[in-house]
């Protein structure tokens, strides 16, 4: 499936939860979520903004948002957990991004890497079924970014 196709199922499955009742604050959650990832996935200039390793991978992470959907729907608080195990890392990830524009080329590599390695981790929190490119996991994601802190202070 490529990107469009499963941007568009990804859209369509989110149009189909009902504006859920403030008492569902976990399902409101997940789709304010999801729709915040899809835009940050496929916005307006995504070919311009994804470098083309990226542009490969950019269906199965789209497809995964759409798995998540579809079960969180049925388990908005078991979502609810699994964005817990991810949060840390995307926090940390937006902390790294902010640095980014006035780091040495090694340093954008390095926080690169890691938005590819939080978008695996995703795959594998939320669809394992669809499989990661390569092996990552909390631990790895936690060194990936003591690596990238480590070298930003030893490089200032």
């Amino acid at each position: 499936m490529g990107v469009l196709e499963a941007y568009r199922q990804t859209r369509e499955a989110l149009q189909s939860v009902k504006k859920p009742a403030a008492s569902k604050r976990a399902l409101v959650t997940l789709v304010e979520e999801a729709r915040l990832e899809l835009d940050r996935l496929v916005p307006a200039n995504f070919l311009d903004l994804h470098p083309l390793e990226t542009l490969k991978e950019l269906p199965r992470y789209v497809s995964s948002l759409w798995v998540r959907v579809q079960r969180g729907k049925n388990d908005a608080e078991k979502d609810r957990k699994k964005a817990e195990e991810v949060q840390p890392f995307a926090q940390a990830l937006a902390k790294l991004e902010k640095e980014t524009a006035k780091a040495a080329p090694d340093f954008r590599r390095a926080v690169e890497e890691l938005r590819g390695m939080l978008e695996e981790f995703r795959v594998a929190v939320f669809a394992p079924e669809l499989k990661t490119a390569y092996p990552v996991s909390a631990k790895r994601l936690a060194a990936k970014i003591k690596e990238i802190n480590e070298s930003a202070r030893a490089s200032s």
